[in-house]
């Protein structure tokens, strides 16, 4: 297929009319490499040949050159001749010139014709032109340049004698203008009728071309990355068509052509169809990279530089490069799947003897290293090394096969223990497991006190993650006093691994073992001092002081901070019930955990952001973050901290409904060790939630008793963490143990607020309004509401929501039972879409539906209503096209008070009070905000505004 070139086409066509009227033609076609030359050649041929001419056609070859008269037989053969001028052919055609004939360089070399030669070369000229006498003779002849010498006397000579012949002469050259042309290929293609030069295809020809093969219009961008990934080229870009036409690509959205086949092909073509030279640059490009330049280039093919520019050139000026890059990324991934691998490991040895040589970061040169997958000497060992240094805490996987490639090198064991602490700690980044075969040197290394503090902690931390403790704690042991600030964070960050994993309690035998070992004062750096007062959360629980500490230690990104102590100090935050700022660090860092290939930081983020959501009331999201994070590490590597997003994911599960998936969960196999950490105590109350869901209260019951002992055993008895008490308590309704479950509830509830938490406080409360009397009921779940509403759990918020509604029922209270119920419907409704499941907060939903159209609750006529509540009642969107917020901005300030409070459930007098105003006031403020907000009560009143109702309090008491 000719692409681009109508105008080119239209011209040798013309041209051919003028030789038809006896005035020959020479026409010269120049164009880089594949610019499409022989294409149109070929086209004119076969015009020619429909216009009545007679056409010869030959190709000259590199191979060939050194034949004599070669270009002229497949001339003479290219048809057939007539009977008596093919006897006269063959009688001429016997050139004996290959004796007299230059071995190889023509460009200074010119002769004489010998009398025998000049006859013969008469005899063909008269042939040719007698060929010519009826018809229009068209000889079209393909790369000139490698045409041999005698080829070119031949032509030379009936160029002169053609003038008035019906002859006309098409000679196609490769366009190179670094190279100086021969004598007698520069005097035959010296001053022709015309000269056509192909250039490459412009991006509007690219774009018609394009259509045309598709038969439709292709998307703007489609052509647009046609001509960047061909830049103009018309083989490349045919065989990207070629790649694309059968799937309709470019008329369907995409943007993206694919790089087939065919366009592999035409790469190798564009390289292996000229010198070798071209083949070679090609390769190096390809290993070099974005490092490749002209100079590189040539001292890695020892090659001298002007050879490699004028390579580059012709490259450039054919569409395959610009300059030492390629158009196409993926062309220097076929140049080099199409080399044999012993020639592609010899490549990248030499890449990096190059770039070593010439000071290029240590990180590329071992990537050229890790590709030749061979040290190509001992200067190479080093360099590993420290490419492995630098990239561990950005591309472990990179460093992980640096450090295995230079362990190789290395025979004695002293020698070793480096590289194999260094491979634990990258390890670690993609799977904990992945460090089990380097830790047998490692363990004799840290017994006898040969490791430094950073090497020694990933050892301690695998046998940590694996349940050992008494293992850690004998490792601890072997370890030496911390001599620089470096250590001393190290210890740190060992003693809050210690807490996340096995409680506070343990941590304590921690202590003592160092202090055995004399270990000096922890100095007073801000990020040291930090680590501390994290460390304070066991005890203290989320204070101000633990808050800040989190935030500062999460500062310290992915760079400096261990997976476990990131997610205590998110924990820290999501305990204090700042749970958008917890998710805000947790996108941070799981993003930057992307980017960097950290799989186990993937994996425990993961499983933070799924508790997050779980205690947002967004069941279904943390069930598919959690199922995530459980598949990014094997069994293995997770250790006993399985326990952790198992739990989440158990806890969602069940929550859901989801009863045979969450059995399923449990019946996975876990490790003994985990139920004595933490995490078996977060796995228990799991399966407890699940046995209450499904009706096995008993079953729950000693699940959550067994988790409250590992709680206690571990030292971590903080309802924040772990509010088993409210869950035994739980349990204790269900089988009518009243008092012990208010008992319960009391001593929990009776701890300081920061070791319990709005979130545990609020659900303790809703539980103990159900084991008191109904009279003392209403205050307690006014208590739950008003803090489970600050800390944004909306499953919990829920069920007080139908538990006060409940109440209100029994009291008689029909008209406040029925706003209160509307809104627990309405929270159900949000739960059911978000989890996605139709019977989802049935039970809260059957609870709302009563029949209450008594008129008891209506305002007087005129008047505005008194519906006292003790929640706020949120309601389906008016369809009003303003935006609630924008509203809201309408009511002053006055107003925007008394609707908040109106809206948390306050009579019109107990307003009145609060905001020292009469009742008056209240209605008059009130009506002005329903025809602002569109409604016409109260109960409508926007739930943004209920939630902010205690704001309203707390400034009016101040």
């Amino acid at each position: 297929m000719l692409l681009g070139r109508d105008d080119e086409l239209a011209q040798l066509m013309t041209l051919l009319h003028k030789s038809s009227a006896g005035h020959g033609q020479t026409v010269v076609v120049r164009g880089p490499l594949a610019s499409g030359r022989t294409e149109l050649l070929h086209a004119f041929g076969e015009r020619a040949v429909e216009a009545g001419a007679v056409l010869l056609t030959a190709t000259a070859a590199h191979a060939e050159r050194a034949l004599p008269a070669g270009l002229i037989g497949q001339l003479v053969r290219s048809t057939t001749l007539p009977a008596h001028l093919d006897e006269r052919v063959a009688d001429v055609m016997d050139l004996d010139v290959a004796a007299e004939t230059p071995p190889e360089d023509t460009r200074t070399f010119r002769r004489v014709l010998g009398e025998s030669d000049a006859r013969r070369i008469h005899g063909l000229c008269a042939v040719l032109l007698e060929l010519g006498r009826d018809r229009p003779l068209v000889i079209s002849i393909d790369d000139i340049q490698y045409a041999d010498e005698a080829s070119l006397q031949v032509l030379l000579y009936l160029r002169r004698r053609m003038r008035r012949a019906r002859v006309m002469l098409v000679l196609s050259e490769w366009q190179r203008p670094q190279l100086a042309r021969p004598p007698l290929r520069a005097e035959l293609t010296r001053q022709p009728q015309r000269r056509l030069v192909l250039g490459l295809l412009s991006a509007a020809t690219t774009a018609d071309a394009v259509a045309r093969a598709l038969g439709t219009e292709p998307k703007p961008a489609f052509t647009a990355a046609c001509h960047r990934l061909t830049g103009g080229n018309p083989l490349l870009l045919h065989a990207l068509i070629a790649d694309n036409v059968e799937d309709g690509r470019g008329t369907e959205g995409s943007a993206a052509p694919v790089l087939g086949p065919a366009f592999r092909e035409a790469v190798l073509d564009c390289l292996h169809r000229w010198e070798p030279e071209f083949l070679q640059v090609g390769r190096a490009l390809a290993v070099l990279g974005e490092r490749a330049t002209a100079e590189l280039v040539a001292q890695l093919l020892g090659l001298r530089r002007h050879v490699v520019v004028e390579v580059l050139d012709a490259l450039t000026a054919a569409g395959v490069t610009t300059g030492c890059r390629y158009n196409a990324p993926v062309t220097g991934t076929v140049v080099l799947e199409a080399e044999p691998a012993e020639m592609v490991s010899y490549l990248h040895v030499r890449a990096a003897e190059v770039l070593h040589g010439h000071g290029v970061n240590v990180v590329d040169v071992a990537r050229h290293v890790i590709a030749a997958g061979e040290v190509p000497g001992d200067w190479a060992v080093p360099i590993l090394r420290q490419a492995a240094d630098q990239t561990i805490g950005q591309d472990a996987a990179l460093a992980m096969t640096s450090l295995k490639l230079a362990v190789r090198t290395c025979d004695d064991d002293g020698a070793r223990v480096p590289f194999h602490a260094a491979l634990v700690r990258a390890a670690w980044q993609v799977n904990p497991s992945a460090a089990t075969p380097h830790l047998t040197l490692l363990h004799d290394a840290l017994d006898a006190g040969e490791l430094t503090h950073s090497d020694a902690a990933p050892v301690i931390r695998h046998a940590l993650w694996q349940g050992d403790l008494s293992g850690a704690m004998s490792r601890l042991s072997g370890l030496r006093a911390p001599a620089s600030t470096a250590d001393h964070r190290a210890e740190a960050e060992l003693r809050l691994s210690i807490s996340w994993i096995f409680g506070h309690g343990r941590a304590k035998a921690y202590d003592e073992v160092r202090r055995r070992k004399a270990t000096p004062a922890t100095p007073a750096a801000p990020g040291l001092l930090a680590l501390g007062r994290l460390g304070a959360m066991w005890t203290d629980g989320a204070t101000k002081e633990v808050v800040t500490a989190a935030d500062h230690v999460l500062e310290s990104r992915l760079d400096t901070v261990v997976p476990e102590v990131a997610a205590a100090a998110i924990f820290a935050l999501i305990y204090a019930d700042r749970l958008t700022r917890a998710g805000y660090w947790c996108d941070v860092l799981f993003e930057e955990a992307v980017r960097r290939g950290a799989t186990t930081w993937q994996a425990v983020l993961g499983a933070v952001r799924a508790e997050i959501a779980l205690r947002r009331g967004g069941l279904s999201v943390a069930a598919a973050h959690g199922r995530t994070a459980l598949a990014r590490l094997p069994a293995q590597g997770w250790g006993v901290l399985i326990g952790f997003p198992l739990s989440v994911v158990i806890r969602a599960e069940a929550a859901m409904g989801h009863h045979d998936e969450a059995a399923a969960l449990l019946d996975r196999p876990v490790p003994r060790a985990m139920y004595d950490s933490v995490f078996g105590a977060w796995y228990l109350n799991a399966a407890g939630q699940h046995n209450l869901a499904i009706g096995r209260a008993l079953a729950g019951l000693d699940d959550f008793e067994r988790c409250a002992t590992i709680v206690r055993r571990c030292g971590a008895d903080l309802p924040l963490m772990m509010p088993w008490r409210s869950d035994v308590a739980r349990a204790q309704l269900r089988l009518g143990g009243r008092k012990r479950a208010r008992d319960l509830l009391t001593e929990q509830l009776g701890r300081p607020g920061e070791k319990v938490g709005l979130r545990a406080r609020g659900a303790s409360l809703r539980l103990l309004a159900a084991s008191v009397d109904l009279k003392d009921r209403m205050g307690i779940l006014r208590e739950a509401i008003q803090l489970l509403e600050r800390c944004g759990d909306r499953l919990e918020l829920a069920q007080a929501l139908a538990d006060m509604g409940q109440v209100y029922r029994e009291l008689g209270e029909l008209g406040r039972a029925r706003l209160v119920l509307r809104r627990a419907g309405r929270a159900a409704k949000e739960l059911t879409a978000d989890v996605g499941i139709a019977d989802f907060g049935t039970e809260l939903l059957d609870q709302a539906r009563i029949d209450l159209n008594d008129e008891q609750n209506r305002a007087p006529s005129g008047g505005v209503p008194d519906e006292p509540m003790g929640v706020s009642v949120a309601v389906d969107p008016q369809p009003d096209a303003t935006s609630e917020d924008e509203k809201l901005t309408a009511l002053s300030d006055a107003e925007r008070r008394v609707a908040m409070l109106a809206a948390g459930g306050h009579t019109n007098r107990e307003i009145s009070r609060k905001l020292f105003i009469t009742v008056s006031t209240v209605e008059q403020h009130l009506t002005r905000v329903y025809r602002k907000l569109n409604v016409t009560r109260r109960t409508d009143l926007p739930a943004d505004l209920s939630r902010q109702s205690h704001c309203v309090v707390g400034f009016v008491g101040r």
